[in-house]
């Protein structure tokens, strides 16, 4: 996506994440020592670089885990990666400790000394349970890099740092303070080229809660880019509204596999009624055989009925089976749903689908994908066909 569209206003609203996976509680509060520095949560001491503004001297201070913003498939390349170079650490340690052991282990036994010299005997035991809580680390489960956060307000706007160089240099880090995105379109990165990983704050209850916004998979920047696309030099790769602004909000909680909640969609529907957008589109859905139940469809079919906000929800992709669509695409009768596109033409370019006679496609020249989720839904209706 560009960063603005043809009239030049900025393409994205704003960046949201409902989910609470971005969640970091700033609710303690701490003043700048003499050194320049602050104690973090993590015990680490912080340096204040002297070129940030905090008229009252104080710093709303948050701790949080970067494997509880990482999407799933990042988690499990960085525990590879930080599993081997902790091995390769943990066998140094153990051969250099079984070595000293067996040394003293030695002199133990050669000792004419009877009973051994205490000093001795002490040093033996100490080495043997060095031993044993080293054999217990060889199988610890990685915790992932642990980052502090600072939170201050510059005078005029709330602004966030996250500690990811992990040493308390905050000069150090990729990103400078970053106030929200409406302010000042800016984002930072997290673990540097490692992760790829962007992200974008939020700032809530008076510096007490500091949201991460981090997104958890590509696929709504795709989808994006098909909606809303803007490519003024290149109009091939326009969207289908390339004048269209985004406002991105994260409905996946990264600590559970990037999976959406209930309270995660009833609050993308409250902040969507909040920002008056004009449509919706939701890429994410689960099966169920209950349509039009609970307290998600009733906050999803208040926005669309009494509100005017439609909602285009993913049929699925559990076709080419009857009586696949998923919820709340296929499962509410305030969304619509819509399933995979495809004409005679994309036949012939993509995935090396051979079948293209005329005869198998539509009299507008199209059909749906065979992977594509499709009616009856479970209420009769007919859904996607």
């Amino acid at each position: 996506l560009q960063e603005t569209t043809r009239g030049g206003e900025h393409k994205v609203v704003d960046f949201l994440d409902t989910s609470g996976s971005g969640d970091v509680a700033t609710t303690t509060v701490r003043k700048l020592r003499d050194d320049g520095t602050i104690e973090g949560l993590s015990g680490r001491s912080l340096r204040i670089p002297a070129d940030w503004t905090c008229p009252s001297g104080e710093f709303h201070l948050g701790l949080k885990g970067a494997f509880e913003l990482f999407p799933a498939p990042l988690v499990a390349r960085m525990k590879k990666a930080r599993g081997r170079a902790w091995h390769d650490q943990h066998c140094e340690a153990f051969v250099a400790l079984e070595g000293e052991l067996r040394e003293m282990e030695e002199q133990l036994r050669q000792s004419k000394e009877s009973p051994p010299p205490l000093e001795l005997q002490l040093r033996v035991a100490d080495l043997k349970a060095r031993r044993d809580v080293l054999r217990g680390y060889a199988e610890t489960e990685d915790p992932g890099p642990v980052w502090d956060c600072v939170v201050f307000h510059d005078g005029t706007v709330w602004r966030a740092c996250v500690d990811t160089t992990e040493c308390g240099d905050l000069a150090a880090n990729e990103h400078a303070p970053l106030a929200e995105w409406p302010v000042e379109h800016r984002y930072g990165r997290l673990g540097g080229d490692e992760t790829q990983q962007v992200f974008t704050v939020k700032v809530y209850e008076e510096g007490n809660l500091l949201q991460l916004v981090v997104p958890e998979s590509s696929h709504g920047t795709h989808v994006a880019g098909i909606a809303a696309g803007c490519f003024p030099a290149e109009p091939a790769r326009n969207g289908v509204a390339p004048g269209a602004r985004i406002l991105s909000v994260k409905i996946s909680d990264s600590r559970l596999v990037d999976m959406e909640t209930g309270p995660s969609l009833i609050r993308a529907t409250i902040e969507a009624i909040r920002h008056r957008v004009d449509c919706v589109n939701m890429s994410f859905g689960e099966m169920s055989h209950a349509p039009n139940v609970g307290v998600v469809i009733d906050a999803i079919t208040a926005m669309v009925y009494q509100h005017g906000i439609p909602l285009v929800g993913s049929a699925g992709n559990a076709g080419p089976a009857l009586g696949t669509v998923n919820a709340p695409g296929g499962t509410c009768e305030a969304v619509i749903a819509a399933g995979a596109y495809l004409t005679p033409q994309m036949l012939r370019d993509f995935y090396c689908l051979l079948d293209e006679s005329a005869e198998n496609f539509g009299e507008g020249g199209d059909r749906m994908f065979c992977f594509s989720s499709r009616g009856p839904a479970p209420n009769g209706a007919i859904g996607v066909d």
